[in-house]
């Protein structure tokens, strides 16, 4: 939704990942690479992929008056998005939603 995105975003909804990444040294982004650990957008057709990806970036400037910040996309947004899916479609808590994402 894009409007909890958003809110992460702006720091009006409570994420963990949105306070290290704005908050963090350059070492503990770093840690934050979901992206790669978290897979289940490679599975996406490219068409729809792209369009998730050009959502993220444009949800990311947000956090950053208008600058386009892709680390945040992909590193706090991504995860962040695929979670509260989780979170929707499986009726689970957001902490059952994260273990859920982390199997993946």
């Amino acid at each position: 939704n894009k409007s909890i995105l958003e809110g992460i975003s702006k720091g009006e909804i409570k994420s963990e990942l949105h306070q290290t990444y704005i908050s963090g040294l350059k070492k503990t982004k770093e840690k934050m690479k979901y992206m790669e650990k978290y897979g289940p957008a490679k599975h996406m057709p490219d068409s729809k992929k792209q369009k998730l990806i050009e959502f993220l970036q444009e949800t990311a400037k947000v956090a950053f008056g208008g600058l386009l910040n892709f680390s945040y996309a992909y590193d706090v947004l991504l995860p962040e998005a695929m979670v509260r899916t989780i979170r929707f479609t499986e009726k689970c808590t957001l902490d059952e939603a994260w273990m859920k994402l982390s199997e993946t």
